[in-house]
């Protein structure tokens, strides 16, 4: 049916039903993916698979269906949660900012001076990018 032809009513009921439908399906996601993450079942171990910021970018892509039906209220309550999500789940955004602040615990810096600290730095990777880790300082650095 033409939207021009229908009634405002009929408009209206089909925004409350996509409006409805985008929310369950956007709210259960994420107290899903957040229950499983709290309680991290065995029986949902498939879920951790993918790392948190994964389902981070799923939940966002429900916010513009949830924009389309003109409910700006809901949308921002949607980013804000998919947002409060990642902080509390993701650890990538937390070392992202640990990395560009530079914070430095100073117990950690006090006890490297004198020799009771020992940093370590493991990964499997190339000789150039380990390298490149010199500039951490590290003591040590598995390969």
């Amino acid at each position: 049916m033409n939207d021009s032809r229908q009634s405002p009513l009929t408009r209206s009921s089909e925004r409350v039903t996509k409006l409805i439908g985008a929310a369950t399906i956007g709210m259960a996601l994420w107290v899903s993916v957040s229950v499983y993450n709290i309680l991290q079942p065995d029986i949902c171990a498939a879920v951790t698979v993918y790392p948190n910021w994964c389902w981070f970018v799923g939940g966002l892509f429900l916010a513009p269906i949830l924009f389309k039906t003109k409910s700006r209220w809901m949308t921002l309550i949607s980013i804000g949660l998919w947002f409060v999500f990642l902080i509390g789940f993701a650890d990538t955004p937390l070392s992202i900012w640990r990395e560009l602040l530079d914070t430095t615990d100073s117990e950690w810096v006090a006890a490297r001076k004198d020799q009771q600290a020992l940093r370590v730095i493991s990964l499997n990777c190339s000789k150039q990018s380990i390298l490149a880790l010199k500039q951490k300082i590290p003591d040590l650095i598995l390969e």
